[in-house]
């Protein structure tokens, strides 16, 4: 789990963290109030993005586990 923090592929998980953050901003789905400085997101309507983004989590730890138990994937 520590590749995650360093290297490369944390540098790719920070862009994708970055343009997720983009996505919503430009879907609507979260709002910024630039006097209080307070990023707003609407969770209801990000449901959907919440629960395809946890599934893509879990997917992607599956695929560590079953290879470190000598699958392949």
């Amino acid at each position: 789990m520590t590749d995650l923090l360093v290297g490369p592929l944390a540098l790719a998980v920070r862009y994708l963290l970055l343009l997720l953050a983009g996505w919503l901003a430009r879907a609507g789905l979260a709002a910024l109030d630039p006097v209080s400085g307070v990023v707003t997101i609407r969770v209801d309507d990000a449901a959907q993005v919440i629960i395809a983004a946890l599934v893509l989590a879990l997917a992607l730890l599956w695929r560590r586990i079953a290879k470190r138990l000598g699958g392949a994937t």
